[in-house]
């Protein structure tokens, strides 16, 4: 995995605004090597370049929990859900997140009334 980050970056070097790139290289980096902080880098990038891309909010989301980022998490995986709505991956993502919620890490959401714009945040209360 090493070498793909490496060769990935080569890739960026020539063609920084590479956002499939920048997610790919990302999710090797949450995913295989445990390096969340990096990969969320990647994520935030990615979506400077297209901020609608599911994906990169769904891995940021991702990355953000790993990190115990929870409410970041949340917020990241709303505009997942804006623009992914009917997804498989949607929803497992639904079903973490009600998870988090009944450990008390969101004690009132209701994911699909909140979906309004992204960006718009989660509810959580202190």
């Amino acid at each position: 995995y090493e070498e793909a980050i490496v060769s990935y970056q080569k890739v960026l070097d020539l063609k920084p605004t590479d956002y499939q790139v920048l997610i790919r290289a990302g999710a090797i980096l949450c995913d295989k090597l445990g390096r969340y902080s990096e990969a969320l880098a990647m994520f935030e990038r990615a979506l400077e370049i297209d901020p609608t891309n599911y994906t990169a909010w769904r891995n940021k989301g991702v990355a953000l929990r790993n990190l115990k980022r929870y409410q970041e998490g949340g917020e990241s995986l709303v505009n997942y859900f804006y623009y992914k709505p009917l997804s498989e991956k949607n929803w497992y993502e639904r079903a973490v997140t009600w998870l988090l919620r009944k450990t008390g890490v969101f004690t009132s959401m209701d994911l699909p009334a909140n979906i309004h714009t992204p960006g718009s945040g989660i509810p959580v209360e202190s």
